[in-house]
């Protein structure tokens, strides 16, 4: 039944930044001519030692965690139970994360097919671990560069950036709004944890930081400031729109005091909000 056992073609895709027809992905050379037959989790490779007793090692892909998301790229489009099969011989820390980075349908069903016990040739899973930890060595850019660019970025330059990736690629926009926080999703924060940012910024500095925020951040920092206190803000808000340089270094100044709050234990991560979330450009 083994020797019988319906074989499965796996080919990955990486992520490109030229793009390709129906989104920011083309094929990075032609897919791997990995044929895999059902197979055990944990298929090891055997040696021989003395006597010719033969000893089973277990096979470990040579994926980093900083690889996951190209990984996750490169199967996404591969039956679940082909990438069960790549999940089950990663690290612990390392195949957690591929678990998350996969989409939740995608994720479940692959959970599923490790359940299940299979058999493959180990030479089948040699083959495998090579061609993946080749195409990851090769592989550049990703979501993970766009995230450099945009950590290095003040609010207003990303919100741009979002807008850009939304218009062209929103399952990309989507991504990496998940992982980049803005000033608009603080206003989530609970009561004690809004109260304490707004009591730790200054009210010319929200004069300039709310001409970019939302009018439900507004009446939230407005309903915690003295009336003497946002009468301040007002005024300086009727003079005018402050220069953009200024609003991006008061938001800026936002966030710096939120991770400075969440360093001390003071305050919970604030989550990142979805694409349509983006404040006003």
């Amino acid at each position: 039944a083994m020797a019988r056992s319906q074989q499965h073609q796996v080919s990955m895709d990486m992520p490109s930044a030229e793009g390709a027809e129906g989104g920011p992905y083309k094929e990075l050379g032609p897919p791997g001519a990995l044929g895999l037959p059902g197979g055990e989790e944990g298929a090891g490779k055997s040696q021989e030692q003395g006597g010719g007793e033969r000893i089973e090692e277990a096979v470990v892909f040579g994926v980093r965690t900083d690889q996951v998301e190209l990984l996750a790229q490169m199967l996404r489009r591969e039956e679940a139970s082909n990438i069960a099969l790549v999940a089950v011989h990663l690290k612990p820390d390392v195949q957690q994360s591929f678990l998350e980075a996969l989409p939740s349908e995608l994720r479940t069903a692959v959970l599923l097919k490790l359940g299940e016990v299979r058999f493959v040739e180990p030479d089948m899973i040699l083959s495998l671990k090579d061609e993946i930890e080749r195409r990851l060595q090769g592989a550049v850019g990703g979501t993970r560069k766009i995230l450099e660019v945009m950590e290095r970025s003040g609010p207003l330059e990303r919100r741009r950036i979002l807008h850009e990736l939304e218009a062209k690629y929103p399952p990309m926009a989507q991504n990496v709004r998940s992982k980049i926080l803005l000033p608009e999703d603080l206003v989530h924060l609970d009561d004690r944890e809004f109260s304490l940012l707004v009591s730790s910024i200054g009210s010319e500095d929200w004069a300039a930081a709310l001409w970019e925020l939302p009018e439900e951040f507004k009446e939230r920092v407005r309903g915690l400031l003295t009336e003497g206190a946002w009468k301040i803000v007002e005024q300086r808000m009727n003079v005018g729109r402050p220069p953009e340089a200024r609003i991006d270094k008061a938001q800026q100044k936002i966030l710096e005091i939120v991770h400075a709050l969440v360093e001390e234990g003071k305050m919970n991560p604030p989550t990142p909000m979805g694409v349509g979330s983006l404040g006003v450009l």
